[in-house]
């Protein structure tokens, strides 16, 4: 018995000491068979959504007012792989993805990235129910960029 509780240390502490590097790769490279989000497409007042070729309903249709291209902050938020909490009582959203956090409130171009106050183009606005970001401003503060095609029917927003 003895022998065999000596022979399994050294076995699990070398397991242990290899763990963290196992982990730390995995969170560099994707799983093998993940999707990652590259595309997303809206069209404009449809209810439906594409993320790398996969359909989603929503209940928010993209949109156009004041001379900006809205969507729906948490469905195009959440497509490109970020976590969205809403406040209600300060009608704020935050946005965090990779090491970045993105706090918008509907009504104002103050944003709050990282913790520091930055004006921004546009700002958030309620359309129904529903926390609307104009496509520049998302593109602005996520980097991915914007194709508007079909006299900007269809918005396709592409990963940098």
């Amino acid at each position: 018995m003895k022998s065999m509780k000596t022979k399994c240390i050294p076995l699990v502490l070398g397991f242990a000491l290899l763990m963290p590097a196992a982990v730390g790769a995995a969170e560099l490279t994707p799983v093998e068979g993940s999707i990652v989000p590259s595309e997303i497409i809206f069209t404009l007042n449809g209810t439906d959504m594409t993320v790398n070729g996969k359909v989603t309903a929503m209940d928010a249709q993209p949109t156009q007012k004041d001379g900006f291209t809205y969507i729906p902050l948490r469905y195009a938020a959440e497509a490109m792989g970020a976590v969205v909490t809403w406040n209600a009582e300060d009608r704020a959203a935050t946005m965090q993805w990779d090491n970045k956090s993105v706090l918008l409130t509907v009504g104002t171009d103050k944003v709050l990235i990282n913790g520091e106050e930055k004006i921004a183009s546009s700002n958030v606005t309620m359309i129904g129910e529903r926390a609307m970001i104009p496509v520049s401003l998302f593109t602005e503060l996520t980097g991915w960029t914007a194709d508007l095609a079909d006299e900007g029917k269809t918005i396709r927003l592409l990963r940098p």
